[in-house]
């Protein structure tokens, strides 16, 4: 509440969930509701560790001042990290070594007074290309400070299994040098991005559409560190080398909506699927329209199309389907919600979150029994898959 007093246009934006199973729901419940910020906050009441890593990628910002269950390193949070990696802000506390050792990953706060919060929010939007710069270096600094023997063995173990378990996000070999800039930029420094863009692009050896390609990585790098209108130039540049890069579209598309130029970005969104049809990310950004313009049926139905092809391609959906959730979770029309999200179930059927959304919004529309029994399902299936030896 004190953000959205301070901070009326930026909070516009902002939607806080309350993820747990702690036995304070209720209180907190009631507490929003008096407070007036039911259209600004949401509750997930239940046990969120068989599918956190999915949460962490599906949020722009995590706060986690207390410590998970079972931890016993309290004064090196492994959860800060794991939120990094899953491409989200981490908001933890100062009293802790990631402040020390990584102070560029997220935001610290000295306590957890309503004042130190909403001053970390505050610095998100202020900053909202800073943390992404110490990602890629997170991999080197862990195996220095283990070799140093900073760490007890223990917590060594630990950190080696999270190094371990995202390796893949960290490297890429023998790929094309464009390639591996692209691949870069989802996990590294966006102004090495950018060096490293326009150092291939100064050699001019390239051809014409792997330059379309730098260029349009270059407004993808723009895109992110929030410099719009350099965006566009580096996008325009991209498509006078090949009128063809969907992805140029797409990201004068995310422009466009991020300036509430609503029309504009529809046209842009449009353009990229004429160019590649079904392309998830143009896709769910004429969902991402209709969901601002408040049609949440059609930004349901485009949603639902994306979170599909994406599937079909074997891509990850956990994102996409936080995305369709909680637009169905807002959406009057609750026949039409459920008939999606069953229809998604039948669709993708080993995946045990669309059954848990679904069973979350059988329980909103009354259904209690059959909410429950998806809800139960998905998290048996959830919690055997974490149980399963590597």
């Amino acid at each position: 509440r004190l953000f959205k007093a301070t901070n009326p246009r930026q909070a516009s934006g902002i939607k806080l969930l309350f993820a747990g199973d702690g036995d304070m729901a209720a209180d907190l419940k009631y507490r929003c509701h008096d407070l007036r910020l039911g259209s600004s906050v949401l509750f997930l009441h239940q046990d969120v560790e068989p599918f956190r890593e999915d949460l962490y990628s599906a949020s722009d910002a995590v706060i986690s001042l207390k410590h998970r269950r079972g931890v016993t390193h309290e004064q090196f949070p492994l959860s800060a990290i794991e939120v990094a990696f899953s491409r989200a802000v981490p908001i933890y506390s100062k009293n802790s070594y990631i402040s020390e050792f990584f102070p560029n990953i997220g935001v610290s706060v000295i306590d957890e007074s309503c004042e130190s919060i909403s001053h970390a929010f505050k610095e998100l939007f202020a900053h909202p290309g800073r943390y992404l710069s110490e990602r890629a270096k997170l991999e080197g600094n862990w195996l220095e400070l283990i070799e140093q023997k900073f760490f007890s063995s223990r917590l060594d173990q630990e950190i080696q299994k999270t190094l371990n378990k995202n390796q893949n996000r960290l490297s890429m070999i023998g790929v094309d040098p464009v390639d591996q800039i692209e691949a870069d930029l989802k996990y590294g420094s966006i102004e090495d991005t950018l060096k490293k863009v326009e150092a291939l692009l100064d050699r001019g050896d390239q051809k014409t559409k792997k330059r379309s390609q730098l260029f349009q990585i270059k407004g993808d790098a723009l895109l992110k560190s929030s410099r719009f209108d350099e965006g566009m130039e580096a996008y325009s540049a991209s498509l006078k080398f090949d009128e063809n890069n969907h992805l140029a579209y797409v990201g004068l598309g995310h422009i466009a909506l991020r300036g509430h130029a609503n029309e504009d970005a529809l046209t842009f969104f449009r353009k990229a699927l004429a160019k590649k049809e079904n392309d998830p990310q143009a896709l769910m950004g004429i969902g991402m329209v209709h969901d601002r313009l408040g049609i949440s049926e059609d930004a349901i139905y485009w949603y639902e199309k994306s979170i599909q092809m994406t599937a079909d391609s074997g891509g990850d959906i956990a994102t996409s389907l936080s995305v369709l959730s909680q637009c169905c979770m807002e959406c009057t029309n609750r026949k039409f919600a459920i008939s999606t999200l069953e229809r998604l179930r039948e669709n993708i059927p080993d995946n045990s979150s669309i059954a848990l959304v679904l069973g979350q919004l059988y329980l909103k529309d009354g259904q209690s029994e059959i909410g429950q029994k998806l809800i139960d399902e998905a998290l048996l299936v959830q919690n055997q898959g974490q149980s399963k030896p590597a």
